[in-house]
């Protein structure tokens, strides 16, 4: 069952399952769509915050699958600008930060 956690001023359903996260960080893209087609929101996060977009990014190396990985996500609805209640940048500051060349 889904537990939830107070982010601020709002609560956060923390529902999104360690093989999902693990998936995003991997660049495997079936596991997410899988669990974006079952009811998963693109817009969850983990106790600390973290959405899959920012789980994806993780990696110092953008591969075509964690790219992938935050194609589906954004394309699902997820928020490139949701800040982490731990983290001041967005999913997409951070992107511009560490793969601008």
């Amino acid at each position: 069952s889904a537990s939830s956690t107070d982010h601020g001023s709002h609560r956060v359903d923390m529902v999104v399952p360690e093989d999902i996260w693990n998936a995003a960080f991997e660049g495997h893209v079936a596991p997410v769509q899988a669990w974006l087609d079952s009811g998963g929101d693109p817009s969850d996060v983990d106790e600390t915050g973290f959405t899959l977009i920012y789980r994806a990014l993780q990696q110092q190396v953008m591969t075509p699958g964690r790219s992938a990985v935050v194609r589906l996500v954004v394309a699902r609805g997820a928020d490139i600008c949701q800040v982490s209640a731990n983290f001041p940048l967005s999913p997409l500051h951070q992107a511009m930060l560490e793969w601008n060349e």
